[in-house]
């Protein structure tokens, strides 16, 4: 199984620029399980592949500032902060509701 891992991790590798892939996750608005479909690999893959990749980063690895400054500028609205940020949504809420809320939003438990 790991072998097969590896080489579905290789071969997306080989195939896919920094560029390229970062274009898809992108397009797909950081939502993991979308680039696995589009790129025909599992999930873990995908997130083996992402580490490294300018600006392929997930909700949890966004730091407080930047995250409370998004949530602020979309209003609270944590589908559009999570666009704006490029992370996926459901990573968001996940994060929004583990820390209580985001320091510096003024909103706390928004999930």
């Amino acid at each position: 199984i790991a072998s097969f891992s590896r080489a579905l991790t290789e071969g997306l590798s080989a195939q896919q620029s920094d560029a390229e892939f970062h274009a898809i996750w992108v397009e797909e608005c950081g939502e993991v399980t979308a680039i696995a479909r589009r790129l025909g690999v599992s999930r873990n893959a995908v997130y083996r592949r992402r580490r490294g990749v300018e600006g392929c980063r997930l909700a949890r690895e966004v730091p407080d500032a930047e995250l409370a400054a998004a949530l602020r500028e979309c209003n609270g609205d944590v589908a559009a902060a999570a666009r704006s940020l490029i992370v996926s949504i459901a990573g968001l809420r996940a994060r929004i509701g583990e820390n209580g809320g985001i320091r510096g939003t003024g909103d706390r438990g928004v999930a």
